[in-house]
Parts: C-alpha cells; sequence; structure tokens
C-alpha cells in the first residue's frame, strides 16, 4: 500500500519534496495531512492529457497539472539526474505508455532512484488505486511512492528544486 497523506486545507510555508513527505510519513507520528507551499508563479501549465519535463536549474520555474477535479497530478523525480517529470492524468489513470515516456524523459533511471508523488483533489478519483498498483507492478518500490488526497484547489506540480505544492 502506497503512502498516503491528506493535504492539510491551506497553504504551507514549508517546501517539501517528495522524499520529504516519505521521510515524515514513516516517522513515528506521521501527521494526518501536510500543508503544501504555493510555487513559483513562472510556469508550466498542464490540462488533462499533458505531461512536461522540469530540470533542476537556477531561476524559479514550475510545472504544474490544473484543473485536477477529475485527474491526478502525478510528479516523477529521479534522485540521481536532477530530472522531473509532471503528467496530468486522466481520471487518475496511467497507462504504460505514459510511464514509459516520463522514464525515458528523466533519464531511464533504475527505478529505486525514482519518486513519485501521485496528488489528487477528494478521496480517490476514479483509476488512482490501480494507478499506484501498477506503478507497483512496473518495479517503482512502494517505499518511494506518496498518494496525496484532497487538494486545497485544484492544482498541483513540481518546481526545479523538486519541491511539490500548489
Amino acid at each position: 500500500m502506497a503512502n498516503t497523506v491528506a493535504a492539510a486545507q491551506r497553504r504551507g510555508s514549508v517546501g517539501y519534496t517528495i522524499l520529504n513527505v516519505l521521510q515524515v510519513l514513516s516517522g513515528s507520528n506521521p501527521p494526518a495531512e501536510i500543508a503544501f507551499s504555493f510555487l513559483e508563479d513562472r510556469a508550466t501549465t498542464l490540462a488533462r492529457g499533458q505531461a512536461a519535463p522540469i530540470v533542476r536549474a537556477p531561476g524559479a520555474h514550475t510545472v504544474r497539472a490544473v484543473h485536477l477535479s477529475r485527474g491526478a497530478a502525478i510528479c516523477y523525480v529521479n534522485s540521481t539526474s536532477g530530472l522531473g517529470y509532471v503528467s496530468h492524468a486522466n481520471i487518475g489513470s496511467l497507462p504504460i505508455e505514459e510511464f514509459t515516456e516520463a522514464m525515458e524523459t528523466i533519464g531511464a533511471p533504475p527505478y529505486e532512484d525514482v519518486y513519485v508523488a501521485l496528488a489528487h483533489c477528494g478521496e480517490s478519483p476514479l483509476g488512482c488505486e490501480q494507478t499506484i498498483a501498477n506503478l507497483s507492478h512496473w518495479g517503482v518500490p512502494e517505499k518511494h511512492v506518496v498518494r496525496i488526497t484532497n487538494l486545497f484547489g485544484s492544482t498541483f506540480g513540481l518546481n526545479n528544486r523538486f519541491q511539490i505544492g500548489y
């Protein structure tokens, strides 16, 4: 079962990476919710079915999925290469072709180097459970996947410091 946390219904001031969230959740007293921060305004926005890479680099930039009321943002990070990728999955589903494209875009790393956040509004859009099961079946370690529910607003993404948020 993937690590799951609800988004607090407010914006936070701390920038969390996927790894930070996983570390917080693995502690002896994991929080029921996390307040994610607002990421930079300079952004690439993704509509349903779109995806884009992001690279660790100077200068603020964010790739964010918008209008997530019936979909999910899936953020991938290659922990060794400085490459990330964000997709706006239609109704929370992820075909193998899109997963393969994401992995190739972030440098085709060993899956032990991949961290994934799947974020959505509400409790569970259709397809999210299957997406999480698929990620595990395709080789991404469950301990590297976090599911974020009940987003505060309908956007979510990844910046070029690999922080996740709004």
